[in-house]
């Protein structure tokens, strides 16, 4: 990016050529790297100019793994060479992580409070499918007598579930299409949310809920006919 501001047209271009620099030397183009972020993703990417101005930032990759023995051995050698300066530094992840601390608290947020929802969405479930249970017992008894099998009964008393989740999906897809369509806009770059998302999405909630409401249709099923016929 910064090849195109200097006015280069290629990379092979722009090596050889002498710059100016904000102090005032110039320097000649050896190298150029290519685009990345040095700020977070909330940025554009921006032209960067990497010179050598005598500054007093010195980064520096660790192989060992152990960052507090690391740590160790760079102040020590910081008191052996420049004694009486202070060591100020920062760990480069940790940097990154500060840029995305508001993306990953709410993640955790969202994360729970899913949880928290999915949970008391299927104890609802497991209350209306018991109630409808209830509601059908001696019709089920008598579907029962007619020949329909445990797998029929279970469909019928999942059917108005399906319904309801169908309308759900209708309802929350385009409102959760414009949430995220909302928060993404906080980045300088984003992808389309396409529908394999909401459909993925809508699956995974239709297969929560018959999970949650076959154990009691199927409870229901297996009582034996005579009994429901019996139930007042």
């Amino acid at each position: 990016m910064a090849v195109t501001r200097f006015g280069w047209a290629s990379p092979e271009e722009a090596i050889g050529n002498s710059i100016a620099i904000a102090s005032g030397e110039r320097v000649i183009v050896i190298g150029v790297i290519r685009n990345f972020h040095l700020r977070s993703l909330h940025s554009r990417i921006e032209p960067l100019l990497l010179a050598p101005s005598g500054g007093n930032h010195i980064a520096i990759r660790s192989h060992s793994g152990d960052v507090t023995a690391a740590l160790d051995f760079i102040k020590a050698t910081w008191q052996g060479v420049f004694a009486g300066y202070p060591l100020v530094y920062s760990i480069l992840d940790e940097d990154f992580e500060k840029l995305y601390r508001v993306e990953n608290r709410l993640s955790d947020l969202f994360g729970v409070f899913s949880l928290i929802t999915v949970f008391i969405a299927c104890l609802g479930l497991l209350g209306a499918a018991s109630f409808t249970a209830e509601q059908r017992f001696r019709e089920i008894g008598i579907r029962k007598v007619l020949g329909a099998s445990i797998s029929n009964i279970v469909i019928l008393l999942s059917r108005e579930v399906t319904a309801l989740i169908l309308l759900s999906n209708v309802i929350a897809w385009p409102l959760a299409y414009l949430v995220m369509d909302r928060w993404l806009q906080n980045f300088a770059y984003w992808i389309g949310m396409g529908l394999a998302t909401f459909v993925v999405g809508g699956l995974l909630t239709f297969l929560i809920a018959l999970l949650t409401v076959s154990y009691q249709s199927i409870n229901a099923a297996c009582v034996n006919p005579v009994k429901s016929l019996q139930y007042k």
